[in-house]
């Protein structure tokens, strides 16, 4: 979207994932760190940019899985955050959120969704702790001069 400022502005996210697996004998160790990332790319009519952050989330998940002659006895799974999304599917974004303010830059409409979990999952004995509610988030960000204010 071409703003009333002159400046072209672009709503994008983008996710990065890493993992770690540790096998112990009978044990076996992942760790999971799913990292989204929502920003503004703001571009100046000589094509110059800037990267606008409007939000980080993390999802780090940790499993410990108990094996026996080549089956799965029982595992444990703690988690700690949760990603955004929204109710028309798994994106953060609707491009119609971004809209001019004239002169001023863009104002971004945003509403996300996360889900409900559990902190901590255990098979064996089943077991289930540290629940953590959904939520639903609805924030207008103004962006200026290149910056969030």
């Amino acid at each position: 979207m071409i703003a009333g400022d002159g400046y072209a502005y672009l709503l994008y996210y983008y996710y990065e994932q890493s993992s770690t697996d540790v096998k112990n004998g009978a044990l076996c160790n992942t760790t999971l760190l799913i990292k989204t990332h929502l920003r503004v790319l703001r571009v100046a009519p000589d094509g110059t940019f800037r990267k606008i952050a409007l939000g980080d989330w993390s999802l780090p998940i940790s499993y410990t899985e108990y094996w026996s002659s080549n089956s799965l006895v029982g595992f444990i799974e703690t988690q700690s955050g949760m990603l955004p999304w929204v109710a028309s599917g798994m994106d953060i974004i609707d491009a119609s959120s971004l809209v001019t303010n004239a002169d001023s830059g863009v104002t971004v409409a945003l509403t996300y969704h996360l889900g409900d979990y559990w902190s901590n999952f255990t098979t064996d004995p089943y077991s289930l702790s540290g629940y953590v509610p959904e939520q639903d988030f609805h924030r207008l960000v103004a962006i200026s001069g290149g910056s969030v204010v």
